[in-house]
């Protein structure tokens, strides 16, 4: 584990979808591992590139895991120094690499990231290099189905697959607790406006009726988007605020928005990256496998003492997870 003052832990709900009907386990082995575990994949642009550095699946004996790290690889070129209070030109360059590590809990879809460097890549740019990740194993996969005879079927056309297995979409929530929201809803002097829009889950329900009765409307409508919004130009309840807000951003399954005015008077915004939780962790094992359980261990932990909420795992899915351990020998 490459050295730094402090680390910290971020937890995500990783909802991984192909269409309506098809989750994260559900094309696990076809497409979400190989996205996942395959190093020689590459995102650039402009002289950088994201890669995956030596992922690999771990048993978590309750559960299974990926663990790896994602590797922002790039080269800084300097064009100018300030030397003797003189502004001169330069070609140095430096090679930079940092890094963050994952481990992704497959049964409980939550993603556990640990920013391991100044400029290490965030939640937001792993989501952005596995969308791509994905869709090239999508890719991959169908291209293969194309080509082999389905019993009772034969051979079917790419435009068949992908009627039956969807395009992959890709949404990474980060998760608070109430005292990340608490402390962040603080900041304003006064809070006008909170917003929630729903977002597509694996298998979960949310752990609020009001919400699931939403779900079901939403379901039943055919709507693509939902949203409510509680709107008060003179300023909402904090304290109440603070409570529902925390209540959904534990669970990762809304996008929020935040707006109001701060004690200068400005303008202020938040949304679920602001409010976050952060969680302290001591220096990780060397060994990627070690490393992975004891980020459990605190995810666990931060379950637990209901710091975080991660719903039951459902029978389907315990027993997809299952057959896909004994399928990796873990």
């Amino acid at each position: 584990m490459p050295k730094t003052k402090s680390l910290y832990l971020e937890v995500a709900n990783f909802v991984v979808k192909f269409g309506d009907h098809l989750n994260l386990v559900d094309l696990f082995e076809e497409v979400v591992a190989p996205a996942l575990t395959d190093d020689t994949l590459r995102r650039s642009f402009t002289g950088t590139h994201y890669l995956l550095h030596e992922p690999r699946l771990v048993n978590l004996k309750d559960d299974l895991g990926v663990v790896g790290r994602l590797v922002k690889d790039e080269v800084i070129a300097s064009e100018q120094q300030l030397i003797e209070n003189e502004l001169r030109p330069t070609e140095d360059t430096l090679h930079s690499s940092p890094s963050s590590l994952f481990l992704l809990v497959v049964g409980s879809h939550r993603l556990i990231y640990v920013r391991e460097n100044t400029g290490s890549p965030s939640v937001g740019t792993f989501q952005a290099t596995l969308a791509k990740f994905l869709k090239l194993k999508h890719k991959a996969f169908i291209d293969f189905q194309s080509k082999i005879e389905h019993p009772g079927i034969g051979r079917m056309q790419k435009k068949q697959l992908v009627e039956k297995y969807p395009y992959p979409s890709i949404s990474i929530t980060p998760i608070a607790n109430e005292g990340s929201v608490e402390d962040f809803i603080k900041k304003f002097a006064r809070l006008k406006s909170i917003t929630t829009t729903l977002k597509k889950t694996n298998s979960e329900f949310d752990n609020d009726g009001l919400f699931d009765q939403v779900r079901t409307s939403q379901d039943l409508l055919k709507s693509t988007k939902t949203t409510l919004r509680y709107e008060n130009k003179e300023g909402l309840n904090k304290d109440e605020a603070t409570k529902q807000v925390a209540a959904l951003a534990k669970q990762g399954n809304h996008d929020l928005q935040l707006n109001g005015v701060d004690f200068g008077g400005s303008e202020m915004k938040g949304d679920e990256d602001s409010l976050k939780l952060k969680h302290s962790i001591p220096e990780l094992s060397e060994d990627l496998e070690s490393a992975a359980l004891e980020l459990y261990g605190a995810f666990k932990r931060l379950k637990k003492t209901a710091s975080i909420i991660v719903p039951d795992v459902i029978d389907k899915v315990k027993e997809k997870v299952r057959m896909i351990k004994d399928s990796y020998g873990l």
